[in-house]
């Protein structure tokens, strides 16, 4: 199970996360580097939301109601409703937008030379092969045995796919601390934040107020004859439902009742205590990673996340 909780320090918003597994608590902790996710919103399935399946006091594995209460994802607000009441509108610019901009190739990027970044200009998309351009869109067109392979764009051949992405990145779009898709804490393994993250720790490890009664309420489980119907299931297809049905109540998900005043964890975080930060921190301690490196390894792309830092809450 697990629980999402957000603090301030020293102007930083600082996410802790804790999750319990078999009656032991571990806590990471992430520093926001965003208010926007910058990633297209998963659609949730019955093994993430059980609640959204319609069903209250969701039976456990013994046959027991266990308290959870159906409610939308976005309840009490629905997210869809400033497009209720502004499409026509926003259909109006968007099409006053398109008529300023005239100055396009074919494939809808702009013609004129943009050597500061920013969108992927004509001559860019000429350079890289405009065979992996569509409707202004990047649609590289890979190997047909994957990214591993080699493939061509541009008269150039690349390694792999993964190769020609990386150039490809490299055009724009870079934000002037090297990283991609919003700005970076100026030193998330600086001695500031590592005080931060240390006190906030010492005081998890005595906090009484972690969700589920500080996880001592009894954990719901699969029977044996759930986990058999699942063998086989596609979990990589989030817009299918179990064979078992929905799951008890989920984890992650704030008891019943529970209105939040304002939502502070929507956006981008980077990771800055446990597992890989913590390898990264020891290594630029010891000079094995250079201040260049450890920037690189921060960075992320569309394609890879190249350090696995980074947390996007919609």
């Amino acid at each position: 199970r697990i629980e999402r909780r957000a603090f301030q320090r020293n102007g930083l918003m600082i996410l802790r996360q804790a999750t319990e597994v078999a009656g032991k608590i571990s806590f990471v902790f992430y520093i926001k580097v965003s208010d926007d996710p910058e990633s297209q919103i998963i659609p949730v399935q019955s093994r993430d939301y059980t609640a959204l399946a319609g069903h209250d006091n969701v039976p456990d594995n013994l046959g027991n109601p266990y308290p959870c209460t159906a409610k939308d994802l976005d309840f009490p607000v629905k997210r869809d409703t400033w497009l209720d009441k502004n499409e026509t509108e926003m259909l109006k610019q968007r099409d006053m937008v398109g008529s300023a901009f005239a100055n396009c190739c074919d494939n809808g990027f702009e013609a004129h030379d943009n050597a500061a970044g920013g969108p992927v200009n004509a001559a860019q998309v000429e350079a890289l092969g405009s065979e992996h351009f569509q409707d202004g869109l990047h649609k590289p067109k890979f190997h047909e045995e994957g990214l591993h392979k080699p493939m061509q764009a541009g008269g150039k051949v690349y390694t792999t796919g993964f190769h020609y992405l990386l150039e490809a990145h490299e055009l724009g779009g870079k934000n002037a601390d090297g990283g991609y898709g919003g700005p970076l804490c100026q030193d998330p393994y600086g001695d500031e934040v590592q005080r931060i993250v240390e006190n906030l720790l010492a005081q998890s490890e005595i906090d009484k107020t972690l969700a589920y009664n500080n996880f001592t309420d009894p954990c719901p489980e699969l029977t044996k004859e759930q986990v058999a119907m699942c063998k086989g299931f596609d979990y990589g297809d989030k817009t299918l439902k179990l064979p078992c049905g929905p799951l008890p109540w989920p984890a992650g998900c704030p008891p019943p009742l529970y209105v939040p005043k304002t939502n502070p964890l929507t956006g981008r975080w980077i990771t800055v205590s446990g597992g890989q930060a913590a390898f990264i921190k020891e290594a630029i301690k010891s000079g094995m990673l250079g201040a260049s490196e450890s920037k690189k390894i921060m960075s992320d792309t569309d394609h890879e996340k190249t350090g696995g830092m980074y947390l996007r809450i919609n």
